[in-house]
């Protein structure tokens, strides 16, 4: 108690008197509203109840879907409202107003943050949705309308959370449009291939285009697909080499450009990481035939940041219309991963190419146009004012102009005056031709089968998912699908000319053309975000830039050691921490160390790493060693050959780090290999060893000498983050972490990190949700997120999950009412006000 009090003394010395009692005063007694209440509403129809069942899941039961709509918005208000806030004003460019001008590494995880607010307002989330939104049926308008009702009355009549007081700020009325701009940030997040096309551009002219190809070529990693055939009518007819159809001039004089472009796009893309990371995911979906029960059985975990509070928030939701279980995202009126009673589906990222960079052309005779096709076109002008909000409380206005051209925003619109007379970047993307996204989720909550889910999946957009749907009638399936652009003669890898009109989108591919399966002969469906065709086999450009096929190897391996799979079998595979990647590498590292001169230390180092049986597990040593040795090769190679902003983009762009694998193990003689500073000339088998011998010195001085403590669990530590809990004062609050946990990046259970923050291997991200689902039990699948569903500090909701999702175990959530009513946390009950005047 005594050292609670020297701690808030502590805090009441550094935060503004009115802010320090709100904190001082939520840590003693969060105020967190009642799950037992009611509600009176002028919105629903009939009366709502919402059970929280004993692991504080809502089961919403409503007798129309509008109604129950209402109540999951006033649902996600009551527990994530400040999530939902904070990701409608990112989307909308208003960090300065919120958070004042932050400095980049300052208390906070972002960068200069009216500069930020320049690059968001230009990238246009915001813009994507406001055109979004005037496509939108009439059906998915009501329910975002219904949800957002109950959002906006939970602002009027509940508590707000603590997050709210300490920046000073309110939160406002919510509207659709700002639904589909938090859709936008996800779908912008999962979609990388801009940042990919200026990475090949500017390692193209930093260290030429053979050695770009050596080390980054539009990848197409060695390993599985997932579809494997196709039909004839939807082959390539022409004959392509590996990486692709590239053939761009590199033209130099961008490269000024590039370079200030893509360091504005990698600070969206570090604070995006921090919500959506884009490493990696799992699912897949076994056929009856193979299956104990006779049933399908589907599996998901999606692989995001472990935020605090989670990304996903679980909920069930029931009516005459709908009965869904699964999880959701704050600030989306829908169940985007679960299941019905008669079907269960999952998602992985497919990285698709829906992103270009174009190099344009100002028109020479009238620097206020470009050209377009020999032709002088108008720039289309957006006027623009952000906030800063000052430590007195005013707010200072930055005004700027954004140009556009038919391909899309001028990025360098974004980066201020020092760009002025640079030649001009713009981003096209399909993100401002979408509108059916919330269209497709509902048709797809409702389907009875997978043939009404691949239906409507026809509405949507963005992101591209690979979804494997599985049926109480038996039947898998695979459908990656969304708005995908066709490239007639390109391939979408590298930046393109934008004045010419020799690469310009010929529509998209159509929606029965896209590669899918329905029950294949396997009786099996894997992916994990690799490739989904073999290039050159399909007809058009898709998934130049997929991951490594580690995962979805090892998930085969796995699979095929059984003859029949249960639930719980499949669980253990979620679990598995058999790293591929070290299988893969480790033969290399071994033939460049088995004859090297190696001091007694070092030999003994190698001994534990060489006789690591790849399990990643917490006590492990062999994985300390091996992973910090791969880490140092990857900072000798580079880090000399190439700028510190190309250096630092690509070191800090996780899913890019699978072709430097390939890489180590294909390119024994690369000139990259050399490191510039030493009088000798240094290949492959070189700086392995020096890598090796640089590993051992740094873990021997940062874990002293018994190497039986160097166990993964000391470097290898999960955190959960929150937004605030960057600032020293307040981090125990809002931050839960310092856990050791095992797995790595490339195992099934991914427990990925990021190559800075010296010897330590972070988990910032990994499965933020699990499902494992038994078609023969549908109403009984299991589920859990990884940490809590509530938003609220400090409270028992905050992290109730994470005890059992660390153990590989599950919520046992069921969708009948007498299995979620029982040990119920509360009830609320929501009343139409009608009977209220009674």
């Amino acid at each position: 108690m005594k050292r609670l009090l020297l701690l808030f003394l502590f805090l009441i010395l550094l935060i503004p008197s009115c802010k320090t009692v709100h904190y001082v005063t939520y840590n003693i007694s969060p105020n967190k509203p009642s799950l037992n209440s009611k509600v009176n509403s002028s919105f629903v129809k009939s009366d709502v109840k919402v059970v929280f069942d004993k692991y504080l899941i809502p089961h919403i039961e409503a007798a129309n879907d509008y109604d129950a709509f209402y109540a999951l918005g006033y649902v996600h208000a009551m527990e994530r409202l400040f999530q939902i806030e904070l990701m409608k004003r990112f989307a909308y460019g208003r960090l300065a107003e919120t958070f004042g001008n932050v400095k980049f590494g300052y208390n906070s995880i972002f960068a200069d943050a009216v500069s930020m607010d320049v690059w968001l307002r230009t990238i246009g989330l915001w813009r994507a949705a406001e055109v979004s939104v005037k496509g939108m049926d009439e059906e998915s308008l009501r329910i975002a309308e219904a949800y957002c009702a109950g959002i906006n009355d939970y602002i009027r009549n509940g508590n707000i959370q603590i997050e709210f007081k300490l920046l000073g700020i309110k939160p406002e009325e919510i509207k659709p449009v700002h639904l589909l701009a938090i859709g936008r940030v996800t779908g912008w997040s999962l979609s990388v291939n801009h940042i990919q096309e200026l990475i090949r551009y500017l390692l193209s002219v930093e260290i030429g285009e053979k050695l770009q190809k050596e080390l980054f070529p539009s990848l197409n990693y060695k390993g599985r697909a997932i579809v494997e055939s196709l039909p004839s009518e939807n082959k390539s007819n022409t004959k392509e080499t590996e990486g692709g159809k590239s053939g761009y001039l590199i033209d130099k004089s961008y490269y000024e450009s590039a370079v200030a472009v893509l360091e504005g796009l990698s600070r969206v893309e570090n604070i995006l990481f921090s919500a959506f990371p884009k490493n990696a995911s799992n699912n897949w979906a076994i056929s009856g035939k193979k299956s104990v029960s006779g049933y399908p059985l589907l599996a998901n975990d999606p692989h995001l940041q472990h935020s605090a509070p989670s990304i996903f928030y679980a909920v069930h939701i029931k009516t005459p219309e709908l009965n869904v279980l699964g999880v959701s995202i704050p600030g989306t009126p829908a169940v985007i991963l679960g299941h019905n009673e008669r079907v269960a589906w999952a998602a992985t990222n497919t990285f698709a190419d829906v992103q270009d960079i174009y190099f344009e052309k100002i028109d020479p005779a009238n620097s206020d146009r470009y050209i377009f096709k020999d032709e002088s076109k108008e720039f289309y002008y957006e006027e623009h004012t952000v906030f800063e909000k000052t430590q007195d409380g005013r707010f200072v206005p930055h005004n700027f102009t954004i140009r556009h051209t038919i391909h899309g925003p001028v990025l360098n619109d974004a980066l201020g005056a020092a760009t002025k007379n640079l030649p001009l970047i713009t981003l096209k993307t399909t993100m401002y031709h979408s509108s059916g996204d919330f269209k497709a989720a509902y048709g797809f909550m409702k389907s009875k089968n997978i043939f009404d889910f691949k239906e409507a999946l026809k509405y949507w957009d963005i992101p591209i998912q690979n979804w494997v749907v599985a049926d109480k009638d038996g039947n898998i399936g695979f459908f990656p699908f969304g708005r995908i652009p066709k490239r007639a003669g390109w391939d979408g890898t590298m930046p393109v000319e934008g004045w010419s009109g020799k690469y310009e989108w010929d529509g998209y591919i159509p929606y029965e053309e896209l590669p899918q399966m329905i029950n294949p002969d396997a009786g099996v469906i894997i992916t994990a975000n690799n490739k989904v065709v073999e290039p050159g086999r399909y007809k058009y450009p898709l998934t130049l830039d997929a991951m490594p096929s580690y995962r979805a190897d090892r998930i085969w391996e796995l699979l095929g050691k059984k003859e029949k799979w249960d639930v719980e079998s499949v669980r253990s595979i979620q679990m598995d921490i058999y790293s591929k990647q070290a299988e893969y590498l480790m033969p290399v590292f071994k033939n460049a160390l088995k004859d090297a001169i190696l001091d007694e230390f070092e030999k003994k180092a190698f001994g534990v790493m060489s006789n690591w049986d790849f399990l990643a597990t917490v006590e492990s040593t062999g994985a300390t060693i091996f992973f910090t040795t791969h880490k140092v090769i990857f900072e000798m190679t580079l880090k000399d050959d190439l700028s510190p902003l190309l250096y630092n983009l690509i070191l800090n762009t996780p899913y890019s780090h699978g072709f430097f694998d390939r890489f180590i193990a294909e390119n024994t003689d690369s000139k990259l290999w050399d490191i510039r500073t030493t009088e000798v000339t240094e290949k492959r088998d070189d700086i392995i060893l020096l890598s090796f011998k640089k590993a051992v010195s740094e873990l021997r001085s940062e874990l002293k000498e018994n190497i039986s403590d160097w166990k993964w669990g000391r470097v290898h530590q999960i955190l959960f983050a929150h937004p605030l809990g960057a600032d020293k004062r307040v981090e125990k609050t809002f931050n839960v972490g310092g856990i050791p946990t095992s797995g790595a990046r490339e195992t099934v259970k991914a427990a990925s990190y990021r190559f800075e923050n010296g010897l330590f291997f972070t988990d910032i991200d990994g499965a933020a949700f699990r499902q494992v689902c038994d078609m023969k039990e549908a109403l009984e699948c299991d589920i859990i997120i990884d940490l809590g569903q509530s938003g609220w500090a400090k409270t028992q909701g905050y992290s109730n999950a994470l005890p059992l999702y660390l153990e590989g175990k599950f919520w046992d959530t069921s969708m009948d009412p007498g299995s979620y009513s029982k040990d119920a946390s509360g009830t609320l009950r929501i009343i139409p006000v009608s009977k209220t005047r009674r």
